[in-house]
């Protein structure tokens, strides 16, 4: 027994130092065997590509708004394109002479007001005028002519006897002064002078009486009375014309809001009238952007059919007709005022003349205010943004993409303009092959890919 405790004791001893052995001299026959290294994948995008060219681009101001009708401009001398026509009296309109959509000459007739408490207004003062005339002609008329006639007789003999009494009275004196004619002729010598020179008196202020008759207080307040019955007529007159309504422009009837039979007052709007011929569209663009603007102008309008036209657009074999129609005009106002609420300030641009749009169409205005020639352009797909967020392209060169900044400038019709230092440097010039479809899927600079194909011939 003691023996078996001995050979254990020495074969565990002797596996003790065999295991250190091999720990420390030969370790690497108790470490597991390493696998074969994988070589690392090879990137290869399929990509499509376009040319780097040259072109012309252009920067608009756009905005959206709505076709009406031509508003007064300062120091314009036409009259207006637009008018809506209210009673200018409280009444009951008896008649209606106009409909939408009919053409109307200015001053033409579109309503008749009840004129009966006028018309009778017009026959009484022209009763009144009838009756102060006549008061004047009486009044003129009250002397007749062979009365003065026989005034003026009895002045001439009047005068006559005065002229005859001064004679005796002379002859008199002359003879009483000889001692040849007592004092009683003398003294009635003179009274008849002194009694044919009253009656001269007396008759030439009877003449200059009937002369004056009338009295011109009378004749004046008869005067007065016709003047009176002629303003009384003329305010009949005025509101009898009042009562019938016409057309203040030459125009289009776009709104007829009233019928015969229904009363009316100064505040309700009997009509609305538009000179189609004259139309603008007007919006509202960002108040930072007024300073690119100014009257004069090109405008590039484009109409939207109404909800009735559209569904009739949807129907044509044009498809242009569903995007609505477009029209060259130009600026013709620009507002003074920004709205706080919307940054904005408005701006009117007007229409060709018959250009056959309506008002109320929604408009969108298009105003080119700058052009660049001759700057390098891609299509904006060939533009993504990097880990860093900038703007950049991928030239492919030998196969493998190379990533550029590129700062976007103008944009149009899906072009964009290339920029930046990399541009003024040569680093991205007119001819460089770019990633279009597939490019946003390039993870690094100097990935391969392979072209499946160009973006205008996937066009």
């Amino acid at each position: 027994m003691q023996i078996f405790k001995i050979l254990f004791s020495l074969l565990l001893v002797a596996a003790i130092g065999l295991g250190g052995f091999v720990v420390f001299f030969h370790s690497e026959w108790i470490k597991p065997a390493p696998k074969p290294e994988e070589p690392d994948p090879v990137t290869d995008v399929a990509v499509q590509t376009v040319t780097i060219k040259r072109a012309t681009l252009h920067r608009y101001i756009e905005c959206f708004g709505s076709i009406g009708p031509e508003q007064r401009r300062a120091g314009g001398n036409e009259q207006s394109a637009s008018a809506r026509v209210a009673s200018p009296v409280a009444g009951v309109v008896t008649e209606v002479h106009c409909a939408v959509g009919q053409a109307l000459e200015k001053g033409a007739v579109l309503f008749q007001l009840d004129d009966r408490i006028a018309r009778s207004e017009e026959t009484k003062a022209e009763a009144a005028i009838a009756s102060a005339q006549a008061t004047v002609l009486k009044l003129k008329n009250s002397l007749r002519p062979e009365q003065i006639t026989l005034a003026e007789i009895v002045v001439t003999k009047a005068r006559l006897a005065v002229e005859f009494a001064r004679v005796i009275d002379e002859r008199q004196k002359a003879l009483g002064k000889e001692q040849l004619a007592p004092e009683k002729q003398l003294q009635e010598s003179a009274q008849a002078l002194a009694s044919a020179r009253e009656d001269l008196t007396t008759a030439e202020k009877q003449l200059a009486l009937l002369k004056k008759t009338p009295a011109p207080e009378e004749l004046a307040e008869a005067q007065a009375k016709v003047t009176e019955a002629e303003k009384a007529l003329a305010a009949a007159h005025l509101l009898r014309s009042l009562l019938t309504i016409k057309a203040p422009i030459s125009g289009t009837a776009l709104k007829v809001n009233i019928n015969a039979g229904e009363p009316v007052d100064t505040t309700v709007v009997l009509a609305e009238l538009a000179d189609l011929t004259r139309l603008e569209a007007s919006g509202n663009v960002p108040a930072a952007e007024m300073r690119w603007l100014k009257p004069g102008q090109d405008v590039e309008i484009r109409c939207f059919p109404s909800s009735q036209a559209a569904g009739d657009a949807e129907k044509s074999d044009d498809p242009d007709d569903a995007f609505g129609a477009n029209y060259k005009g130009k600026i013709v106002a620009l507002g003074l005022q920004v709205d706080p609420k919307s940054d904005t300030v408005s701006v009117r641009a007007a229409l060709p003349p018959n250009s056959g749009v309506k008002p109320g169409q929604t408009a969108r205005l298009k105003i080119m205010v700058e052009e660049r020639q001759n700057c390098l352009v891609v299509p904006e797909v060939c533009l993504f943004r990097d880990k860093t967020d900038i703007d950049v392209i991928a030239v492919i060169v030998n196969k493998k993409s190379v990533s550029h900044n590129a700062k976007p400038g103008l944009r149009e019709n899906g072009l964009a303009e290339l920029t930046g230092s990399e541009v003024r440097d040569g680093d991205i010039k007119e001819g460089d092959v770019v990633a279009a479809a597939g490019a946003y899927g390039l993870p690094d600079q100097g990935t391969l890919v392979h072209v499946v194909g160009t973006l205008e011939e996937k066009k």
